[in-house]
Parts: C-alpha cells; structure tokens; sequence
C-alpha cells in the first residue's frame, strides 16, 4: 500500500471516525457525510473540512479526487460510514448554524415542524419533502432524532443542505415564536374537529407551520389544544399515515394553494 493512503488507524481516519457518536458531533460542530450525491451537496454548500475517497473506486477518484484531503482504504471508508454498502466517499463537514430567531427573522411562510420525531428515516424524508414543497425551513424539537445522524442525512437526499433545519427546540417555544410571527399553526392529528380538505385556500395562502408528531404518540395534548388541529381523510382501512407522508400531503395542500 501507497504510505500516500491512509488506512483505518491513521490518525485523520480515527478523528474522523469518531464522528460517528452524537456527542462528538455536537462537542466538535461536525458531522460525516457519505455518497457522492450527498457529498456533491456539502460542497455545494461549502460545508465540506475533510474529504476521504476510496483510492480503489476509479469513477469516485475521477470526480472527487482533485478535491480529496486523502486517498483511503475500503477498510478505512468502510469504517467511516455505517451502511452496508459504502459508496466510495465520505466528508467531514461543519454544522449549519441557524437559530429559531434567524428563521423567523427571515419572515418565513411556509414551516414543517417535528415534534419528537424519533425514527431518522421519518426526520430525513420531512425534511427533503419540506425541501420539495418549497418550505422555508424546518423546526426540529428535542426528542427528536439528531439532524446530523448518516440515516436522516441520507434520507433527506442532500436537502438538509438546502433549507435551515433547527433542532433541539423546546416545542412551547416554537409555538409561542410562531405565534408572535403571525403564523398560523396546523397540528396534524387524527382525531381533528376539520380535515384538510375543509380548510380554505386563502388560509392555506397566509404563512402557515405544519406540526408533525410522532406516528407512536402523535403531537401533545397541550400543544394541540393552541393550535387547530387537522386531519387527513382516509377513506381506506388502515390506521394512520407514515409521518413522512402526511407531511408531503399537509405541505403540498399548502404548495396547491399558492399556485399561481
């Protein structure tokens, strides 16, 4: 082997790995991000502090190799990701920084907001429909899954690059601070006194945020009663929605009310 490629214990590789636990991601502001789709994204966004390619993959090396900080193992790739099947890049980026505050500063009219939306393949996929539905940001509560997990960060298909996504927000907090924007709350849930297809367009028009909860428990009480709470009809047998789903449901009424 090349001393030019590094393998699974060099030095950069283990601090690199170490970003595979949500403690070193939130001590350090980084977080790993693995495939060329995701990975073309980061530098899209200018996001990308270290960049490691599979020196045995010729189409990964082509396209990124001008711009790799080292050439790698598989073994040494294989350990910095946590899929089966690696795609021969993985990039060490730096956390976004938004607040709430910057969000709601930018007088945004269309939110997705999770509330202790736990299963990361749910968070990624709200968060790139979201992204499709032209949302402005989305407003993650704590309980919720990390935003910088591989899973959501996959799920998401590089749209966690393209729009804020807030977390670890308290969820009284967000509500008074939709509140005090002028924007109306929409609480999903099953058992809602209006369903979607009741709601008027001209209300759908004016900025509105779509709270989501969990598919276990759905959104709290509490929250529930300070917003108006809707349901998705469901004409068929079964019992509920993926959460994901609704939420593209919910945001594209939305998307279908703007329309030109």
């Amino acid at each position: 082997m090349s001393p030019d490629i590094l393998g699974p214990h060099a030095g950069l590789v283990v601090g690199a790995r170490a970003l595979l636990k949500p403690r070193e991601r939130r001590s350090q502001h980084l977080f790993l991000v693995e495939g060329p789709q995701a990975v073309r994204e980061a530098l899209a966004a200018g996001l990308v502090r270290t960049l490691f390619v599979d020196h045995t993959r010729p189409a990964v090396v082509e396209e990124f190799g001008d711009e790799a900080t080292a050439l790698v193992t598989s073994r040494a790739l294989e350990s910095l990701t946590d899929t089966e099947q690696p795609q021969g890049v993985v990039a060490v980026c730096a956390m976004p920084t938004r607040g709430i505050d910057e969000v709601m500063a930018a007088a945004p009219t269309l939110l997705a907001v999770c509330v202790a939306i736990s299963d990361p393949g749910n968070l990624g996929t709200i968060i790139r429909t979201a992204d499709a539905a032209g949302a402005d940001a989305v407003l993650v509560t704590s309980g919720s899954a990390d935003v910088f997990n591989g899973k959501v960060i996959r799920s998401s298909a590089g749209s966690v690059f393209h729009l804020p996504v807030v977390q670890g927000l308290d969820a009284t907090e967000a509500l008074d601070a939709c509140n005090a924007a002028s924007i109306t709350s929409l609480g999903l849930a099953g058992l809602g006194a209006m369903t979607l297809f009741d709601l008027d367009d001209d209300l759908l028009a004016t900025p509105t945020a779509w709270w989501l909860g969990s598919e276990a428990h759905g959104l709290p009480v509490e929250l529930l009663r300070r917003m108006q709470p809707i349901a998705i009809p469901m004409p068929g047998e079964a019992e509920s929605l993926n959460v994901g789903v609704a939420a593209g449901i919910a945001l594209f009424a939305s998307v279908r009310a703007r329309r030109p």
